[in-house]
């Protein structure tokens, strides 16, 4: 039986295509309004493909969402605390599992398994809860 890393790589690879597709769709769009669905929609795909990157990794014990980082040059600290050490920065559209939150800080894994906190208004919970 495959492991589930396998199974979301496999996943990943199936549906990296439609990413190509769906900004054919975005192309193809003639008003306003078709523009700004296809673009949500290839949104939602390309996040998607993202989350499926952090099956990669070591899946964390605790889950309260899929998340997205909102802003650019967010810190991601050791500890929930702004005097905390910045582990490493990360930009807008940066995929995460929001492990938990607590007060004003979210518990985050990123891409590659590091964790660490950053300031609850910069990421967005995206599917999950």
């Amino acid at each position: 039986m495959a492991s589930i890393r396998q199974l979301a790589a496999e996943l990943r690879d199936q549906e990296r295509p439609l990413l190509d597709r769906y900004q054919q769709l975005i192309d193809a769009a003639v008003t306003e309004t078709e523009r700004r669905l296809a673009q949500m929609m290839y949104n939602y795909q390309r996040f998607q493909l993202q989350s499926l990157e952090l099956f990669q990794d070591r899946v964390p014990d605790r889950f309260h969402c899929f998340g997205v980082i909102t802003h650019d040059d967010v810190n991601v600290r050791q500890r929930p605390t702004g005097k905390a050490e910045p582990v490493t920065r990360v930009d807008r559209g940066t995929p995460v599992i929001v492990m938990a939150l607590e007060g004003f800080w979210a518990e985050v894994q990123l891409v590659g398994g590091q964790t660490g906190y950053v300031f609850k208004d910069y990421v967005r919970c995206e599917a999950g809860t």
